[in-house]
């Protein structure tokens, strides 16, 4: 169960970026480095474009890593702190004047995250495939990875604005959103250190197979499947981009606060007086104690 528990903390690793990358950074480029709708979504159309052709070439590579650790493990660890290094630099202000500047600040650090993203998950997931051969270990251990996702997913959702606040010295939302990535990254980083120590690959291929790179990449680019698999992938994260993107503008322009407020308090998550429990102190430490309508 250990080994399990240490396997799924590298997506629970993943998804503290990946969520942050599909609701917050289209706020984080209108709202910090003043980009136009439209062309925060050309950045980001231009970094899965990149990613679809990175994935192949990624898992090319993995297949014929060799190492003492095996073929996966390894890329977990390596990619590691060059990974959280660009998911710091693509929410980090460079207090650049020019927009189109700014525009390619952001093309290129969001292109190499999403990069390395694929560098350090696509491996990770094979990783999950060698760590077994019964079927319903392997069912546990996908199991347990999703149960950890899902956790980065409320983390991020839930804790992500309340600390930017917090951070925010002074009104400087960048430098919030600076601390707050950070924070997150050290996180990340823990968890994927504890990823490679943790996981055991333990299915090998035969000695005897032997594979053409050449080859398996014209297989690849030339499959019918592997074609439609990019638009529907496209298409995918491209939705779930917008969705993320458009729910913050939408509470942000549209919902009333007050209206929200009284929500919140006939639901009972209005706290009137200050409690002195330990848990309304983290909470509170947190942002996350609604007291005021401009809170909620």
């Amino acid at each position: 169960m250990a080994e399990k528990i240490g396997y799924s903390l590298g997506d629970c690793s993943a998804n503290l970026v990946f969520q942050m990358m599909m609701i917050y950074q289209t706020k984080f480029y209108t709202d910090i480095f003043g980009l136009e709708g439209a062309i925060a979504g050309t950045v980001m159309l231009v970094a899965r474009i990149t990613d679809a052709f990175v994935d192949p070439t990624v898992g090319l590579l993995s297949d014929r890593t060799k190492t003492r650790f095996g073929k996966y493990r390894p890329w977990v660890l390596w990619t590691a702190l060059p990974f959280m290094v660009f998911y710091v630099l693509a929410f980090y202000n460079p207090g650049i004047e020019d927009k189109g500047l700014v525009a390619l600040y952001a093309t290129l650090s969001y292109t190499l995250l999403m990069s390395l993203y694929s560098f350090n998950n696509t491996p990770y997931a094979s990783l999950g495939g060698v760590m077994s051969g019964d079927i319903k270990e392997r069912t546990s251990i996908t199991s347990i990875r999703f149960v950890a996702a899902t956790i980065a997913q409320f983390v991020v959702q839930g804790l992500t604005l309340p600390l930017v606040s917090k951070f925010s010295d002074g009104g400087d939302k960048a430098h919030g959103w600076l601390c707050t990535i950070a924070l997150f990254a050290c996180i990340g980083l823990v968890f994927l250190v504890i990823t490679f120590f943790s996981a055991r690959e333990r299915i090998e291929p035969p000695a005897s197979q032997k594979t053409d790179m050449r080859q398996d990449i014209k297989d690849v680019f030339g499959s019918l499947p592997w074609r439609a698999m990019f638009i529907l992938t496209l298409f995918v994260f491209t939705t779930l981009a917008m969705w993320g993107s458009a729910m913050n503008y939408y509470f942000e322009n549209y919902v009333d606060a007050g209206a929200l407020y009284a929500f919140l308090d006939r639901l009972g998550l209005v706290a009137m007086e200050t409690d002195g429990s330990v848990g309304y102190a983290v909470l509170n430490a947190f942002g996350l104690v609604v007291n005021s309508s401009d809170k909620a």
